[in-house]
């Protein structure tokens, strides 16, 4: 008897699809401070297609904190949040890739911190 391997690959397909997206929980252009320049400038990993001179853009950090209870993995179970810690603009577009922002110097902000387009 010879199987029918597409309905396996249909559902793998939609196994991995369905993970791919798990983290996708909106339509938001994110990417992250590549290089902090001075306490109000950066270059971010956002490219030409995803903004341009001009746009908003919101700066996050996470928050995470370890909840008691369970041991999961060999310790604590974590629980994160990203909170809002300021605002800035993209002042110039380097290329496909990066881009430049302003932020004002009351932003605590580093490389790494998490830059949404609003």
């Amino acid at each position: 008897m010879k199987r029918n391997n597409l309905g396996m690959v249909s559902v793998t397909m939609v196994i991995l699809s369905s993970g791919l997206l798990g983290c996708a929980h909106s339509a938001h252009i994110r990417g992250s401070v590549a290089l902090k320049h001075s306490s109000e400038e950066a270059d971010v990993c956002l490219g030409k297609n995803e903004v341009k001179a001009g746009d908003k853009v919101n700066l996050f950090k996470n928050e995470c904190k370890y909840l008691g209870g369970t041991k999961k993995y060999g310790g604590e179970t974590p629980s994160c949040m990203k909170v809002k810690i300021g605002e800035g603009e993209v002042t110039r577009v380097l290329d496909d890739h990066y881009s430049t922002i302003r932020v004002s110097s009351s932003v605590s902000f580093n490389e790494g911190t998490i830059v949404e387009k609003r």
